[in-house]
């Protein structure tokens, strides 16, 4: 994990970042009113993460913010989420 809080602390620099323990952080972004938990799993290379989301019912365009867990994903996924809370403060869904 501590590479890992290495690279984001490189690419977030404005993220705040606390090491829970020896598998698990929590990264703070400005923006966003809920932090990121990023827990690494058994395998190597995968992390579960749970984020703040936005979710749309397109029926009736109803938005609601949520927790949204991720579960074996790898570290891409992870910048991936990032950036997109660093930018709206939550992940967007892509229409």
């Amino acid at each position: 994990m501590d590479q890992l809080i290495t690279e984001l602390k490189g690419y977030f620099p404005k993220a705040t970042i606390h090491k829970l323990d020896e598998s698990m952080i929590e990264v703070q972004m400005p923006k966003a009113k809920e932090s990121v938990v990023i827990q690494q799993q058994e395998e190597e290379g995968r992390y579960t993460v749970s984020y703040p989301r936005l979710e749309v019912d397109e029926v009736r365009k109803i938005k609601k913010e949520i927790t949204h867990t991720n579960v074996n994903i790898l570290k891409s996924a992870i910048f991936w989420i990032l950036k997109g809370i660093q930018k709206n403060g939550k992940v967007t869904p892509e229409f």
